[in-house]
């Protein structure tokens, strides 16, 4: 079934529904852009023309419906493919110009496809990369989260640094570059955060949390007997993660889950080297507060222990065998609340009801098979002791 056209007169297109599929026609057009406006004037032009207007040459191929053929007028498009090369389709710079978003697009398309950046192409990105000013957070977070989730993630934040790109979208990272690390690191901050992003599965909280875990290193940087010292390092990091993903326009929801992953990303050090000597409770304890975010935690964990001058391969493994022996889910709750809590023992809601709490949340993890009657009375068993 085939419905009416519906037009578009502004743009110079029309829509229509054809057994199921939204088909779209567009003219042959022309756009020009008034200085620092996204908004193009639209004309009528050539085929020619209207291939001119698009960004990379890769992306000019057309192809005739009637005989199949694949149109190349710019002679160049079908090399380039070939080469695996990105060109621009016009001038580098006027491209550029006409839609900054267009800077990281480039960048994005050489690390989807494993393409290299035709030399002019690259040094029009690097003399243009201040336009990036000019185009809205939700835009650039849409092309860099593409470029932090590729295959080849590491590449492409590099190729944002060398292109001075990253000073116009994450400049709170450039600090990394070149800063030095301890003993337990071979890597700055900025090479060592690249490894751990090519350690990660392309999970967009994982990513993201490996790309932001030590950015604040350079801002609690200590030396004391002329040692290095990131004390609290993870703390610092969260908070300048939380204010990037906020500009960025995360959703509240992603923000607080990256914010968790890069907080608790030194939860295992103490661990040993092979999770030997943790204790059954504080397992319990990790997979209770990481809840459904503990497997992308645990990934974050071993890439970060992968990336250093000693590595930690065994580590997570053997933790995760551990969390399946012990069969605690991560949906496991506590059998005592807050009411049973100020009826046990006669209280009003505030402060004290706060502590029992706690307490009754370290005796389950202790006790993870003990009933609500249990766990009251080893409270009330424990504050009789201690006289509280």
């Amino acid at each position: 079934m085939v419905t009416r056209p519906v037009l578009f007169p502004k743009y110079g297109t029309a829509q229509v529904q054809c057994f199921g599929y939204q088909l779209e026609f567009v003219m042959c057009r022309q756009e020009n852009y008034r200085k620092g406006s996204r908004k193009p004037k639209v004309a009528s032009a050539s085929l020619q023309a209207d291939i001119r207007r698009r960004d990379f040459t890769i992306n000019t191929l057309l192809l005739d419906i009637k005989t199949g053929q694949i149109l190349d007028l710019t002679g160049q498009a079908k090399a380039d493919l070939e080469a695996k090369k990105i060109r621009a389709a016009n001038q580098p710079a006027e491209i550029f110009r006409e839609d900054p978003l267009r800077l990281l697009r480039a960048i994005r398309f050489a690390v989807q496809l494993n393409f290299a950046i035709e030399e002019n192409t690259y040094d029009a990105i690097c003399q243009q990369a201040k336009q990036l000013k000019n185009i809205s957070w939700e835009r650039k977070r849409d092309e860099i989260s593409k470029i932090v989730l590729s295959a080849q993630s590491a590449r492409g934040l590099q190729m944002l640094y060398a292109t001075n790109l990253l000073k116009f979208v994450i400049s709170e990272l450039l600090p990394t570059v070149n800063c030095a690390q301890n003993i337990f690191h071979y890597q700055d901050v900025w090479q060592h955060t690249l490894q751990v992003l090519k350690n990660t599965k392309p999970i967009a909280q994982l990513r993201w949390a490996a790309l932001l875990h030590d950015i604040g290193k350079p801002v609690v940087k200590s030396k004391e007997n002329g040692e290095i010292h990131f004390y609290n390092h993870e703390e610092k990091s969260a908070e300048i993660a939380a204010n990037i993903l906020r500009r960025l326009k995360f959703s509240k929801k992603f923000i607080k889950e990256v914010v968790f992953l890069i907080k608790n990303h030194l939860r295992t050090q103490n661990y040993g080297d092979e999770s030997e000597v943790v204790s059954d409770k504080k397992i319990r304890k990790l997979v209770h507060e990481s809840g459904e975010l503990l497997d992308n935690l645990l990934q974050l964990i071993h890439a970060d222990n992968l990336a250093k001058k000693e590595p930690k391969p065994n580590q997570i493994p053997n933790l995760q065998k551990r969390i399946e022996k012990l069969q605690f889910p991560v949906e496991n709750k506590p059998p005592v609340d807050g009411q049973d809590i100020m009826t046990a023992f006669e209280l009003k809601s505030g402060k004290k009801v706060g502590e029992l709490l706690g307490l009754a949340k370290k005796i389950w993890l202790e006790h993870p098979n003990w009933q609500k009657a249990q766990i009251l009375a080893e409270i009330k068993k424990r504050c009789d002791s201690s006289g509280t």
